[in-house]
């Protein structure tokens, strides 16, 4: 590889520049651990709370029943933070493609997904949510 040839001034040049993207390389690792610390946080709350819904749609901690197009079985399952939400294990994440698109829906509400290439449609036959039972039960007492 052939050398460049640099004037003095055009080194300084060249550090100034180094200088400035290292900064700012410092500050954006910075802001990344402080989005970190901010992200931990706002999961904690998430972790530690029972969401209680607005009226009977799924949301965090629901229970829901669905009946996928073209199969006769219904199937139950719990929406959950957590990405490692697992169909066949009785949960699915909130952030996966089946997740996002039951989220805020409504019983007999038709919800439609694509995973692995493949679309995925069906309805919401009912939604449990504890918390909402949970809550009624302490105002009762």
């Amino acid at each position: 590889m052939d050398k460049n040839f640099l004037s003095h001034e055009q080194v300084i040049e060249l550090l100034e520049k180094i200088e400035t993207i290292e900064n700012r390389i410092k500050e954006i690792r910075t802001e990344d651990a402080s989005l970190r610390k901010q992200l931990d946080t706002l999961f904690n709350i998430l972790d530690n709370s029972k969401v209680i819904p607005n009226g009977d749609v799924v949301t965090l901690g629901s229970q829901i029943k669905v009946k996928f197009d073209g199969e006769e079985e219904v199937e139950t399952f719990s929406l959950v933070r957590t990405v490692d939400g697992v169909r066949n294990l009785g949960s699915v994440s909130s952030q996966s493609p089946m997740g996002k698109s039951i989220f805020n829906k409504k019983q007999g509400e038709k919800f439609s997904f694509v995973a692995n290439e493949k679309v995925y449609t069906g309805t919401i036959l009912e939604v449990i949510n504890q918390a909402k039972n949970e809550l009624e039960n302490e105002k009762k007492r």
